[in-house]
């Protein structure tokens, strides 16, 4: 998350844009992260969308959005 963060940081935008660009990278990134862990375990154990939707939906709201606005409240853009 830090790599990415500085990565952001480099960008020329306002500070209200890096930090809707972070929340949406990391979403995306946690929600892609479940996904491909739901195609290697989760489809034998698992099986139907429905699971799919839980593998990509919790770590995408839990691990993307939370953690990602908590790490924002503790760290600043410049």
């Amino acid at each position: 998350m830090k790599r990415l963060w500085f990565m952001i940081d480099r960008l020329h935008l306002r500070i209200e844009q890096k930090n809707r660009v972070f929340l949406l990278t990391t979403i995306i990134v946690s929600a892609a992260i479940g996904a491909m862990s739901w195609l290697t375990v989760g489809r034998m154990f698992f099986p139907g969308m429905w699971s799919l939707f839980c593998f990509v939906g919790y770590p995408g709201i839990i691990i993307g959005l939370f953690a990602s606005i908590m790490y924002l409240f503790q760290n600043e853009f410049e």
